[in-house]
């Protein structure tokens, strides 16, 4: 399992077609398994199941203002 420093994130947020978004607040490690799962380590210490047929992927950065951006991947 592929692990990734994700602490510069203040929130992560998956899209699906047909159901709510999944977001997550203060995601710290992201582990992405052999069949490109998601599982995501927050600052509590929660891991959140990630379903897989998330369609975007946004987050919003932890940067100073002046270079901060949502960015938005599309699967």
């Amino acid at each position: 399992m592929k692990q990734i420093n994700i602490s510069m994130e203040q929130k992560r947020e998956y899209g699906y077609m047909n159901r709510p978004p999944l977001i997550i607040s203060n995601p710290i490690m992201l582990f992405i398994t052999e069949d490109s799962g998601h599982r995501v380590k927050d600052f509590d210490g929660w891991v959140h199941y990630v379903p897989k047929g998330w369609i975007t992927l946004k987050w919003l950065p932890t940067l100073n203002p002046s270079e901060g951006t949502q960015t938005e991947v599309v699967a």
